[in-house]
């Protein structure tokens, strides 16, 4: 990501078990890129309609978007 130019559109993508335990370690480790991502896709199989989203999903300078699991 270090090379990118300024026009460059900078996709993350990461596959995340367990998003509710591990959001700090994805805000942190977003917080300490050089150039952060404009976009960060997070994939987790086991967010749906049930479970809800009953914990703090911030992370600075994002918006957060999903869609519920049909299943489990």
């Amino acid at each position: 990501m270090a090379n990118r130019k300024p026009d460059d559109i900078c996709i993350f993508h990461i596959n995340i078990r367990r998003l509710r335990k591990n959001i700090d370690k994805l805000s942190h480790m977003l917080s300490i890129t050089q150039k952060p991502p404009h976009i960060v896709a997070v994939s987790e199989t086991k967010i749906n309609k049930k479970d809800g989203l009953s914990f703090p999903t911030t992370i600075t300078c994002y918006n957060f978007l999903h869609s519920d699991s049909e299943k489990h």
